[in-house]
C-alpha cells in the first residue's frame, strides 16, 4: 500500500489509466480514497465501474440466434450457388445457338444479379460467423 501522498497520487493515476478512464476529478477522487483504504465520497458513488458486466442469459440468447441466422444463411447461400451455376451453364448453352440477341442479354442481367445476391449472402454470412466467434469471446 502507498505510503505517501505523492505514492498514493501515482498510483491512483495508474489505476485510472489501467481501467482506461480518463483522470477527472471525480474519477481521480474516487480512485484515490479507495487506495487509501478510505470509502469514495458518496457523492462519487455514481461513478460506474468500468468493467462491463456480462448478462450470460442474453449472450446465449444472443449466440442461439447467430446460430439460427448463420445456419439459414448458409442454406441460402448454397442454395443460390447451386442456381447461379446451373444458370451460367444455361446462359452458356444459349450463347452457342443462333438465337441470342434480346433473351442472352436478359439472362446476362439475370446472372449478374445472381451474382451480386450471391456475394451479399455469403458476405452476410461470414459476417455472422465471426459476429459469432466474438460473442463467444465475450462470453
Amino acid at each position: 500500500m502507498p505510503k505517501t501522498i505523492t505514492d498514493i497520487a501515482k498510483a491512483a493515476l495508474y489505476r485510472l489509466t489501467d481501467l482506461g478512464l480518463p483522470p477527472t476529478p471525480e474519477n481521480y477522487a474516487k480512485y484515490y480514497a479507495e487506495i487509501q483504504g478510505e470509502k469514495p465520497d458518496p457523492v462519487l458513488a455514481h461513478i460506474v465501474d468500468p468493467v462491463p458486466r456480462v448478462d450470460v442469459k442474453l449472450m446465449e440468447e444472443l449466440v442461439e440466434l447467430l446460430d439460427s441466422v448463420s445456419a439459414k444463411t448458409a442454406f441460402l447461400t448454397d442454395d443460390l450457388g447451386k442456381h447461379h451455376q446451373e444458370m451460367k451453364a444455361t446462359v452458356g448453352d444459349l450463347s452457342r445457338t443462333e438465337e441470342k440477341g434480346l433473351m442472352l442479354k436478359l439472362l446476362g442481367s439475370i446472372l449478374n444479379t445472381s451474382d451480386a445476391i450471391l456475394t451479399t449472402t455469403s458476405e452476410t454470412h461470414d459476417g455472422l460467423l465471426i459476429t459469432r466467434q466474438s460473442l463467444e469471446q465475450i462470453r
